[in-house]
């Protein structure tokens, strides 16, 4: 298995983006969310439907982020990073480029 054979700064690395990539797109969704508390503030929106978006996001977006940086390996978080343009090519360590290569192509 690929993971088996990283080094432990490559697993530090990876587990280090990996973070990033969540906190990233977490980030993302609480910006949408924030705006239904704006809404909810400037009267446009009564609190029941502030309560209904928090309970989607809570069990939506929030908590599928949650379920793919927390079950997965770091390589296919980060590989999911890329793909969605959380994480640039750049910021991943040379000597990672290739356990990633596989899942680029694909």
């Amino acid at each position: 298995m690929i993971k088996d054979k990283l080094t432990r700064e490559q697993k530090r690395h990876l587990r280090k983006l990996s973070a990033i990539a969540y906190e990233r797109e977490l980030s993302n969704a609480m910006e949408n969310l924030f705006s239904f508390f704006n809404r909810w503030k400037a009267g446009e929106i009564d609190a029941h439907t502030l309560d209904n978006e928090i309970h989607k996001h809570h069990n939506g977006i929030s908590r599928d982020l949650y379920n793919l940086y927390t079950s997965n390996d770091p390589i296919v978080q980060v590989a999911h990073a890329l793909r969605s343009g959380v994480i640039k090519m750049e910021e991943v360590r040379e000597d990672c480029w290739s356990l990633l290569k596989v899942f680029q192509d694909s």
